[in-house]
Parts: structure tokens; sequence; C-alpha cells
């Protein structure tokens, strides 16, 4: 006569072994799971959040120039935001405007001014670009060359100084006027 199963000792270990690893298995797929959708939901928040900035930069107003700016608008901007980080105005050398360019086909043009500083820090350049930028929101640094001065290769200074290359950029609202039908 053959026992019930019940009375077998292998095949109930067998069993419970088998149904106890089935329920880790389906605790940890859950918890993955859970995971998975909390990380899903928060990158779907930030989503939404950069989804709302950019809607507000689509409608929000280009910032441009109405007319070409001056050497003198240059220089007094240069020299005012000097004065708000504590630059020396003797550490800009030269403020020089290009001509405005167009830019392709558009109705805007681009005007690069080049600035050269001497003998500053990088937290010196970093916070001159920024504050022209917080002076004209219009005008930012579009490249920046840094060298070592002349006869300053030696390593062991305490202050690094450099001299910087600064190109700023701006913006100009010109349409292209359509050619007269009357020539």
């Amino acid at each position: 006569m053959t026992r019930p199963w019940y009375q077998r000792p292998a095949l109930v270990i067998t069993l419970f072994a088998t149904v106890a690893l089935g329920d880790l298995w389906m605790a940890w797929t859950c918890a993955t799971a859970i995971a998975d959708a909390d990380a899903a939901e928060a990158q779907f928040e930030d989503c939404a959040v950069l989804a709302a900035q950019i809607k507000g930069l689509r409608t929000a107003p280009i910032v441009v120039e109405e007319d070409v700016r001056t050497t003198a608008s240059f220089n007094h901007l240069c020299e005012m935001a000097a004065t708000e980080i504590g630059l020396k105005t003797e550490s800009i050398v030269e403020i020089a405007p290009h001509a405005p360019r167009r830019v392709n086909d558009s109705p805007y043009l681009e005007q690069v001014t080049d600035v050269e500083l001497r003998q500053v820090t990088l937290r010196q350049l970093i916070e001159f670009a920024l504050a022209i930028h917080r002076l004209d929101a219009g005008l930012h640094a579009s490249s920046i060359a840094v060298r070592i001065p002349p006869g300053d290769e030696e390593l062991e200074k305490q202050i690094e100084m450099w001299n910087v290359q600064l190109a700023l950029t701006t913006y100009i609202y010109e349409p292209k006027l359509p050619a007269s039908p009357y020539k």
C-alpha cells in the first residue's frame, strides 16, 4: 500500500521549497516592477517640467537690439561690468566691435565684439562674462580664448593670471527690404 503524498517527507519538502522559491521570485519581480514604475513616474514629471519650460521659451520674445551698437556703448558696458566685479579697468586692453553680418537668410544681424583682458584670474573672467550678461541680457560670450601671459611660465605662482580674448555677441533685428520693382 502506498502512503499519501503528505506523508512523504521528501515530496513535501520539495513542494514547499518550490512554492517558497516561486513566492520569492514573484516578490522580487513585483519589487522590481514597482521601482521601475516609480522611476518612470519621476522621469515623466521631469519631462513635463522641461516641456513647460520649452513652451515658455518658445513664446518668450528673443532679446535683440534695435540698432548696431557703437564702440562707446561697448566701452561703457565693459567698464560698468568691470566696476561691478572689482576688476581694474586697466585689465581691459581692447574693445573692438566688428561690423554686423547677416545670419544666413534671416532678418537678424550678428555683431561680434572682441574684448581683450590682461592679467586676470579665471574667477574674474567668469564674473566679468556673467556681469556683461546681467547688464545686457542680449549680449553673451560666444567664445573665450585663454593664454598664459608672456614670462609667466612659473608654476609656483600662488595666483594664476591669464590673458583672455573674449568674443561678445549680440543680435540685431533688421529685416531685409524687398527689391524695388521699379528699376
